[in-house]
């Protein structure tokens, strides 16, 4: 009977039913602050990137325990401080190509995996300055991975220029006119670095719950097997630069908060896990702070 009666709390809290209903919440509440088309899609794109991750958790073994936290704390993160629809997307980006590079652990000659990966991420750059800072941070997640070679650089930096070279080319030639290329061109006449930049309560609440919870399960990959450690490792290296962008970045905190909201799950999710007997207690701690300040931004406090 005493068994029972402790291990009841986590059965119910931490049980997939009491987590989508929590999820199903914090979409609510999402598509409730929302307002129009661009909105919608940047829920939509949310809710598949947290079923996605959620389930990439547990069959990747990226930690020890389950994933099921990890969706209920995204979308309520995402609540509170949902960013934009072009950064729902790069999130999604992000941690695909995270799971992508997974597959290429202590496997430098993987060349055309690198190139593909960078092909797709000079698409978006060609489109969207920032996503030249994404391309940065693959670099290091290539180190993490173990995964780093001068061939694999070569054709990174071979499948980033790709797009910068073709999709000029084609959008003249489609349209017989320099209209569509000036228009591409006009996306880098503003400067991507500033500083100082104004910073919302948004992001600031959501970067002090990602590095405060990346803090918190630092150590614990330590006692993981190698590759495991690399993956954390990966993971913790996007945290430290999508808190870092918004601070120097025009326009980069939108386009940064989907990524550091998905970072604070992934940590969470971790936290509760490495800590099993009070998993539900910090589970609830968690929901109950960013649930908090939902609260607070709904009211206008």
């Amino acid at each position: 009977m005493l068994t029972s009666a402790k291990t009841r709390p986590e059965r119910i809290i931490l049980s997939p039913a009491f987590c989508i209903f929590l999820s199903l919440c914090g979409a609510t509440v999402y598509a409730l602050r929302g307002g129009g088309i661009a909105d919608n899609l940047a829920l939509l794109l949310s809710i598949i990137l947290g079923v996605f991750a959620s389930i990439q958790v547990r069959s990747r073994a990226m930690f020890k325990g389950s994933g099921i936290p990890l969706l209920p704390t995204f979308l309520l993160l995402q609540a509170a401080a949902p960013g934009s629809l072009e950064g729902a997307g790069l999130a999604i980006f992000a941690f695909a190509s995270i799971i992508v590079y997974f597959f290429c652990f202590g496997q430098p000659e993987f060349t055309r995996t690198f190139f593909l990966l960078y092909l797709l991420t000079g698409i978006g750059a060609v489109y969207s300055p920032a996503w030249l800072l994404w391309a940065g941070v693959s670099i290091f997640i290539m180190i993490a991975i173990r995964s780093f070679s001068l061939r694999g650089l070569v054709a990174a930096i071979l499948g980033l220029l790709t797009p910068f070279i073709l999709i000029p080319i084609i959008t003249v030639a489609s349209t017989q006119s320099l209209e569509p290329l000036l228009a591409l061109i006009d996306n880098y006449r503003h400067p991507l670095f500033d500083f100082p930049i104004p910073l919302t309560d948004n992001y600031v609440f959501s970067a002090s719950a990602c590095a405060l919870l990346a803090l918190a399960t630092f150590l614990t990959a330590y006692g993981y097997p190698a590759q495991m450690r690399a993956q954390n490792m990966a993971v913790f290296v996007v945290t430290i630069f999508a808190i870092a962008f918004p601070i120097f970045t025009n326009g980069g905190e939108l386009l940064w908060l989907p990524l550091i909201n998905l970072c604070g799950a992934y940590h969470a999710a971790h936290f509760i896990a490495a800590n099993k007997r009070a998993g539900w207690v910090l589970a609830l701690i968690i929901w109950t702070v960013i649930t908090g300040f939902i609260v607070k931004e709904l009211c206008g406090f």
